[in-house]
C-alpha cells in the first residue's frame, strides 16, 4: 500500500531495531481461521539517524491515519484497528496508543483504536531499562532516546492516565526472559492503575523471534491469547 502522504520518506527493509530500519505495527499470519477478518499492514519507516524516534512515532501515526481513511475502499472497519509491534516497534505501537499527541497531530483521537498488543518489548519505561542493563547498552540507549527528559518522553509508561481513550492492551512477552517480562509486567501494571484493562501474557517456550513468527499458527498460545482478546475488545 502506498501511503502517499510520506511514500517519498519508506523504506522497503524490515529488521528489529530503531537504527538501521525497523519493523513496527506487525502483521498476523493469514492462515488461521479467525473470527473476523484480519487487513494486516505493515508500514516501513524512516529510521534513526536520519530521523528521531520521536519523529518514527509521528510516522506510525501519519500510517494510522492512512488506515482510518481508507480502510473501507479494502473491506475494513475504520473503528475496529488494533496497532502491533513486536521488539523496537514495541515501543512505537505502545507510544502512539499511550501518548494521544501523535494522533492528535492527524486530527484522531485514541478512541479510534480498540485494542493495542506489543509484543517483547523492553522499553515501555525507558528510564528502568537503562537501569537495568549494563553499561555498553545503557549507552546505546542514550544514544537512541536522548537525555532523561527525554527518555521519560519517549516511554509509554510515563503516559498513561486515564480519561485519554487509552486502548486495552494485550502485552506478549517470553515468559522467562528477565526484562521484556519486568518490562511488560511495569506497563500492565501501570495501565491497570489507570483503570485501563491490561493483561501481560507470558509466551512459554518461545525466545525473542518465534514470539513473533509464531502468530497465527494453530495450537500457539500467543495467537489463542490475541484472537480471544481481539474478540473481547470487539464486543466491548
Amino acid at each position: 500500500m502506498d501511503f502517499s502522504p510520506f511514500a517519498s520518506r519508506c523504506i522497503s527493509k524490515s529488521q528489529s531495531s530503531w537504527h538501521g530500519a525497523i519493523l513496527p505495527p506487525a502483521s498476523l499470519a493469514v492462515n488461521t481461521k479467525t473470527p473476523d477478518p484480519f487487513i494486516p499492514l505493515d508500514p516501513f519507516i524512516p529510521l534513526v539517524p536520519t530521523v528521531t524516534i520521536k519523529e518514527m512515532a509521528g510516522d506510525i501515526a501519519k500510517a494510522i491515519r492512512w488506515v482510518h481513511d481508507h480502510a473501507g475502499q479494502y473491506g475494513g472497519d475504520p473503528d475496529r484497528i488494533f496497532v502491533m509491534g513486536h521488539s523496537a516497534g514495541v515501543q512505537l505501537a505502545a507510544l502512539v496508543c499511550t501518548d494521544d499527541c501523535y494522533l492528535k497531530q492527524e486530527g484522531l483521537s485514541l478512541s479510534i483504536i480498540r485494542g493495542c498488543v506489543p509484543v517483547d518489548g523492553d522499553t515501555y519505561d525507558v528510564p528502568m531499562q537503562i537501569r537495568t542493563v549494563e553499561q555498553r547498552r545503557a549507552d546505546i540507549y542514550r544514544r537512541k532516546f536522548g537525555d532523561e527528559a527525554s527518555q521519560m518522553d519517549l516511554s509509554p509508561v510515563t503516559h498513561v492516565a486515564k480519561g485519554k481513550f487509552i486502548p486495552r492492551f494485550l502485552i506478549l512477552h517470553v515468559a522467562h526472559h528477565p526484562e521484556t517480562k519486568a518490562q511488560s509486567q511495569r506497563l500492565a501494571t501501570a495501565l491497570a492503575e489507570a483503570g485501563i484493562s491490561a493483561k501481560a501474557f507470558p509466551a512459554e517456550g518461545k525466545n525473542h523471534t518465534t514470539i513473533n513468527a509464531d502468530l497465527g499458527l494453530p495450537g500457539d498460545g500467543a495467537t489463542e491469547a490475541l484472537f480471544e482478546f481481539v474478540r473481547s475488545s470487539l464486543n466491548q
